[in-house]
């Protein structure tokens, strides 16, 4: 028999909030979107702000693709898996239940 390791997933204030915005509102998705959901908002927001596609932009812009990608990037990171998303789900609504 294979024994299952519990990973202890831990997330603090600032995974919950990225600049006053929620992760979903960052993919600009519902709550309840379904994992295809997710999968397509952030390719879809990813086209917007990639690099690769931007290499004209000026320093300014550079600095705010960055900064977007780095949001989506933590976005994905915790809403595409489920045990850290439920995690996740539960922080904020202790978060809005507290304002």
């Amino acid at each position: 028999m294979k024994a299952e390791v519990e990973e202890e997933i831990s997330l603090d204030l600032d995974d919950v909030l990225i600049d006053g915005m929620d992760l979903y509102a960052i993919l600009r998705v519902a709550r309840n979107a379904s994992p295809a959901e997710l999968k397509r908002a952030y390719r879809r927001r990813a086209l917007l702000y990639h690099p690769d596609l931007n290499r004209e932009a000026g320093e300014l812009y550079k600095r705010t693709i960055a900064e977007e990608m780095q949001k989506l990037n933590r976005a994905k990171e915790i809403l595409f898996d489920p045990a850290r998303r439920e995690v996740y789900d539960g922080l904020l609504e202790t978060i809005e239940k507290g304002s």
